[in-house]
């Protein structure tokens, strides 16, 4: 009885744990179905913050070379302020990321997503809430190309 006791108190134990953490953290499918819904007509243009839905300064959408490193890398190899000690080294061909920060450059969420679903024309940029993107071409059959619009000098990292 006593085994038994232990064995429902681990099950609804990982049953908690799993709801939390899936309402603590954004789902990155749904992020990468409206990054491809919100320019899937051509012109169209949309803001981030209309697809990321949570408070955030700014973004830096990685290099591929930089989405090896580690936060801690990514921050001390740019000469960046960042607390983003949470974001780890990764080691893919096709995945890439976005890391989000707070006004207190602050880790917020590491947006992972796969270029054979989204391609953005640069990479290695700062964007903010109010970036403007749009559909543009892209070599990557069943990829959805993302223009940033209004990319300045200063937004490059």
């Amino acid at each position: 009885m006593k085994n038994l006791l232990v064995i429902v108190g681990l099950i609804v134990g990982s049953i908690i744990v799993v709801l939390v953490l899936s309402t603590s953290f954004p789902i990155e499918k749904s992020y990468v179905d409206k990054f491809r819904n919100a320019v899937a007509n051509d012109g169209e243009e949309v803001m981030i913050n209309q697809i990321f839905d949570f408070d955030f300064n700014r973004a830096y959408v990685l290099h591929a070379e930089d989405c090896y490193m580690s936060g801690s890398e990514f921050s001390e190899n740019y000469n960046l302020d960042l607390s983003i000690d949470e974001v780890d080294e990764e080691y893919t061909e096709t995945v890439k990321r976005i890391i989000f920060v707070d006004n207190q450059d602050r880790f917020i969420y590491l947006f992972r997503y796969d270029t054979a679903q989204i391609d953005p024309k640069i990479e290695g940029i700062i964007i903010y809430p109010t970036t403007r993107i749009r559909k543009c071409p892209t070599w990557i059959e069943g990829s959805v190309g993302i223009e940033f619009l209004d990319i300045k000098e200063s937004d490059y990292y």
